[in-house]
């Protein structure tokens, strides 16, 4: 955070960073600054997150009305939100009399993917559905799940988290849950200005995410 300071900024937004969140205020006492990403309940940093509940909710709720019952999560380990994702992710089978579900440590990274698609398959017992903690662990399995002889949707179905760029590629066509990033980045900005021009009380927005249905999740065959 130094070299912010050096270069005397009036502001910082700061998306999904994994600072403790003493760095955060430490930061945040120095530099107006608004965070992304990650709900914080410190009152000199502004927040703007998505409704994590909300945004898994809507993926458990579509899985289970294609009739999968076996639900595996894919965590993203200590990165910004993953705990959060994963608590949720419990919370929605539970209230979908699906039981805990079943889930496997990652990282939010293509490689974690890969390493928890090589479990299940070295396991063999597949889930019939998998939501992945984001979109780069999703892409990973998939890629892992198709080299060993699955067919997605139709062996196993797949679901991601972010839609990020590589999620509507063709090759892909992943089904994921959408953060509408321009519109947290908007509002990320107006309360940093707000911060800026003298605002003290501390104000955290939670934005509405979206469920984008493409072709990587599929009915349980009967």
């Amino acid at each position: 955070m130094s070299s912010f300071g050096d270069y005397r900024v009036d502001g910082l937004i700061l998306v999904s960073p994994r600072l403790e969140e003493e760095a955060l205020v430490a930061a945040a006492s120095r530099i107006p600054t608004v965070v992304i990403g990650r709900e914080l309940d410190s009152p000199e940093l502004d927040t703007v997150a998505i409704d994590e509940p909300l945004g898994v909710r809507a993926v458990i709720t579509y899985l289970a009305g294609l009739g999968h019952r076996d639900i595996l999560h894919v965590t993203g380990g200590d990165g910004a939100g993953a705990a959060t994702r994963a608590a949720c992710f419990r919370a929605s089978m539970e209230a979908a009399g699906l039981g805990p579900g079943r889930t496997l440590p990652g990282d939010f990274t293509e490689e974690a993917g890969v390493r928890a698609a090589q479990t299940i398959l070295t396991r063999g017992e597949l889930p019939t559905a998998v939501f992945a903690a984001n979109d780069l662990t999703a892409a990973g399995m998939m890629d892992t799940f198709v080299r060993g002889g699955l067919r997605i949707p139709a062996d196993i179905s797949l679901v991601g988290y972010d839609n990020i760029y590589i999620a509507g590629l063709r090759q892909l066509s992943l089904t994921t849950v959408d953060q509408p990033r321009t519109r947290m980045g908007r509002e990320a900005l107006e309360l940093l200005i707000e911060r800026i021009e003298g605002r003290e009380e501390r104000v955290s927005r939670l934005v509405e995410p979206t469920l984008v249905v493409r072709d990587t999740a599929g009915r349980v065959r009967q």
